[in-house]
């Protein structure tokens, strides 16, 4: 007889409800309430086995039975906006032939090259922050991630950079966040024909088509001239050896890059610092020594683990699977909830304390085995160290070149935007100059 994980046997509206008031809490009460594994039922999505313990959650990621597929569930929630031919919302043979492809420009060896080019441009931001007065970090580190996917992953310029044509990634660099916003949750779990009425009405679709025509443009002028190469992913795309993706194909990974990555990355910088403005030891320590990679990729990774920017990597069931005793129907679907596993005192010792040493030292191996912010197995996040990459270097020159102080000393709410978590009030700060950079050149 098959035994599913005990749950609320409250109706599926009841349900949706709390989750939509407080989805983190409702979580973690369901947790409370229910053990590591549990059952929820919400009235737009299958039935769903969410998973809090971390050897149920390592074999979900592996899923070494193919019982699973990912692009299945995120469909809904992200094809408006990346489309079908996404490695977020593809699985099986056309994924693996997408990831073959775009693996090679986002390895370790391809970016590390770009730190260099990653400082230049949070100098130039932080050289404009305001000094003595509160000011949105948040804001601050999503125009610096954004610069950073602009120039590297599509290798645009802004104007007076030989950009083609001149302004077409001042444009971009305007249009990307205004359309993030543009997209609500709410929306997203609607059935196709309500959301795609309410995403005319939010100026979504209008802003959509503007996006693609400066996409699709850029896309063509490479191809006709690829010049002498940059180095950067939209290149190493158009020039890859092996099967060509079609123009819509790249425009749909170029996008996925874009907006997912700037947004997750400047929500896992947002975080950084509103822990480190309130772990004063830990900040103190950056600021003497702000070259220090060793400790500065503990804090990258200290922040994730507290701070995971996604809330869940979710799966859909295609044949029955068996989680810690447990039976999970086809058709349903089952949440890794790394949240959940990251806040578990049976996996991290004092879980809510922000402790980057914990990944430092004997610690660190299972500190590691348990750090999941960008899932695992096949489909671990793809622009993982691109974005550690980023955090490291851009924490590395805030404490370098600015004191920043946060006027609050009570820690931000975690709030659920869209599909990431972010702080509630965008990581306030003030800056007082140390050793305030100039804009280069």
């Amino acid at each position: 007889m098959s035994m599913l994980p005990p749950g609320s046997r409250l109706p599926a509206l009841v349900q949706s409800v709390h989750a939509g008031r407080d989805p983190l809490g409702s979580v973690h009460g369901l947790r409370r309430a229910y053990g590591p594994i549990f059952t929820r039922r919400l009235i737009t999505e299958p039935p769903q086995v969410v998973v809090g313990d971390l050897e149920a959650a390592r074999q979900v990621f592996a899923d070494p039975h193919g019982a699973t597929l990912v692009g299945c569930p995120r469909r809904r929630l992200f094809e408006p906006m990346v489309g079908e031919h996404s490695l977020f919302t593809m699985d099986g043979p056309e994924w693996q032939r997408h990831h073959r492809m775009l693996a090679p420009a986002l390895r370790g060896r391809s970016i590390d090259g770009w730190r260099d080019t990653i400082a230049e441009i949070a100098d130039r931001e932080i050289a404009g922050w305001p000094v003595g007065r509160p000011f949105p970090v948040h804001a601050a580190m999503r125009r610096i991630a954004l610069e950073v996917i602009l120039r590297l992953v599509w290798g645009s310029r802004p104007t007076g950079h030989h950009d083609r044509p001149a302004g077409r990634h001042d444009r971009l660099r305007a249009l990307a966040p205004r359309l993030l916003e543009r997209v609500p949750l709410a929306a997203l779990v609607m059935p196709p024909p309500v959301r795609d009425r309410l995403l005319t009405a939010t100026g979504f679709i209008r802003m959509r088509r503007e996006l693609d025509t400066l996409l699709y443009a850029e896309i063509r002028d490479r191809r006709a001239d690829p010049g002498p190469g940059t180095g950067d992913v939209l290149s190493m795309l158009l020039t890859a050896d092996g099967q060509a993706l079609s123009d819509r194909e790249v425009r749909d990974e170029m996008v996925t890059l874009l907006q997912a990555g700037h947004e997750t990355t400047a929500v896992g910088l947002a975080w950084a610092f509103e822990r480190l403005l309130r772990t004063p030891r830990a900040w103190d320590r950056l600021r003497d020594d702000p070259s220090d990679e060793v400790f500065l990729q503990a804090v990258a990774r200290e922040t994730v683990r507290v701070r995971p920017v996604a809330l869940t990597g979710a799966r859909r069931v295609v044949a029955p699977m068996e989680i810690q005793g447990y039976d999970v129907p086809a058709g349903w679907s089952v949440l890794p909830m790394i949240r959940l596993i990251h806040q578990d005192p049976a996996v991290f010792e004092d879980p809510a304390a922000f402790r980057p040493e914990r990944f430092l030292g004997e610690e660190a191996g299972a500190a590691m085995r348990a750090w999941l912010p960008f899932g695992h197995g096949a489909r671990y996040c793809i622009g993982a160290r691109l974005a550690m990459l980023t955090m490291r270097t851009v924490i590395s020159r805030v404490a370098a070149t600015t004191d920043l102080a946060a006027p609050d000393p009570r820690p931000e709410r975690p709030r659920l935007r869209q599909v990431t978590v972010s702080p509630a009030s965008g990581t306030t700060a003030v800056a007082c100059p140390r050793r305030r950079v100039s804009a280069p050149g």
